[in-house]
């Protein structure tokens, strides 16, 4: 019998629970991971679809590192992948339709076609780069879609919308704001919608190149593409709450449908899992073990053996003697996506009486995400790069695990 591809575990904060006349919280850690087959399996050339911003606010510098970057990008493909280039304003341009990746000379030609434009329609960009990523896409290539902008947009319900199709498609798509001015809540919900990452916040024109190389060699990364899991519990255990803590930071209470979970996790790389944290309310039990759940994983690659199911098992005990052994990892992620509920709802509460943010939480970030969190706490502004800071930082707040935690 083979092995598994991808190895699904779980694990409560902490266990043995008490057997209680009450109803208890529990906090349960779910994990994926590819299994060392997956992980040294060949990996799938790219479909890459780049949407970039050229409006008036983009001239000089970005524009300028932005261009060095493609070309740079460019280098690093192989003739398998594909490459698409499109640029918007407030109009749209077709720079390179979708090609293999052979002719490096002619499409860094291309990149030097790209100048500074007027306003601002991301949803032109959009719909013209996920037409170019479907020409190409499928089971044997890996799709993606970098979306860039450094400025609001007008048609943020159309955006959201190519997102839902893009997902649809198994086209994730990657956010990158460049600058402090672009619209965040969007680019995350674009990001989230199409099965992409958050956000990444490029806040100086020269950091555009490693952001590019670093999106092409997370994409190289995968090995398991558009992973779901669904998460089906028994009667008497209620999800309340749903944290992604890995590979990043973001609640997804969205995903509770009564007792069941279900989420897009996006892509599973060879290195890093895909984890959640589930808040759980479970009724009374007597002692002894139970299955109270069942976690089934699915990826859009072609590929059945991807599709796993594991059983999630918790032991109940009224004996005084067996005390509850805590797992360091779980308390780890419990604290840390408790601070980033606190600190995200301060945020969403601007300009209204906000709850108070303990010095515990604003320990848990850097000095550069306290310096923000201070200024939240006694009720003054965010500057649009301090509000980008800050979700930055919450959005990294589980992305580090320490050794001894695990």
């Amino acid at each position: 019998m083979s092995l598994p591809l991808i190895a699904v575990t779980s694990q409560l904060a902490r266990e043995p629970l008490p057997v209680t006349g009450a109803q208890q919280v529990a906090f349960l850690l779910v994990e994926a991971r590819a299994s060392e087959a997956l992980a040294t399996a060949p990996r799938r050339p790219l479909n890459l679809a780049l949407v970039l911003d050229r409006s008036g606010s983009m001239r000089g510098p970005r524009l300028q590192h932005m261009k060095a970057a493609l070309t740079r990008l460019i280098g690093h493909l192989t003739p398998d992948d594909v490459f698409a280039l499109v640029t918007y304003d407030d109009t749209v341009s077709l720079i390179t339709p979708a090609r293999p990746a052979d002719d490096p000379a002619s499409l860094e030609a291309d990149v030097e076609l790209i100048e500074h434009g007027g306003g601002t329609a991301m949803a032109l960009g959009l719909s013209l780069g996920l037409a170019e990523a479907r020409k190409y896409a499928g089971p044997d290539r890996l799709s993606r879609l970098i979306l860039l902008s450094d400025g609001a947009t007008d048609d943020a319900d159309q955006c959201l919308a190519l997102a839902d199709e893009a997902g649809a498609a198994g086209i994730g798509i990657i956010p990158i704001g460049y600058g402090a001015e672009w619209d965040d809540d969007l680019l995350e919900q674009i990001g989230a919608r199409s099965g992409g990452p958050p956000p990444e916040y490029v806040r100086v024109p020269s950091d555009i190149d490693a952001c590019f190389l670093r999106q092409l060699s997370a994409a190289r990364a995968v090995v398991a593409p558009g992973l779901a899991l669904d998460i089906r519990f028994v009667a008497g255990v209620t999800p309340r709450r749903v944290t992604r803590v890995a590979p990043f930071l973001r609640p997804a209470d969205a995903a509770i449908n009564e007792r069941t979970v279900a989420l897009r996790l996006g892509d599973l790389a060879h290195d890093a899992p895909q984890a959640l944290l589930i808040e759980l309310l479970i009724e009374p039990k007597r002692g002894g073990t139970f299955r109270i759940a069942q976690i089934e994983t699915s990826s859009s690659a072609s590929d059945a053996t991807l599709l796993q199911r594991a059983d999630v098992v918790v032991t109940f005990s009224a004996s005084a003697s067996k005390r509850p052994q805590m797992r360091p990892v779980v308390v780890h992620y419990v604290e840390r996506a408790n601070a980033a509920r606190i600190v995200l709802r301060a945020l969403a509460d601007a300009g209204n009486e906000r709850g108070p943010i303990a010095p515990a939480v604003a320990h848990l970030f850097d000095t550069e995400g306290r310096e923000q969190i201070d200024r939240v706490r006694a009720g003054l502004p965010l500057s649009p790069e301090g509000r980008k800071v800050l979700l930055a930082k919450v959005r990294d707040l589980t992305g580090i695990r320490r050794k001894d935690e695990e």
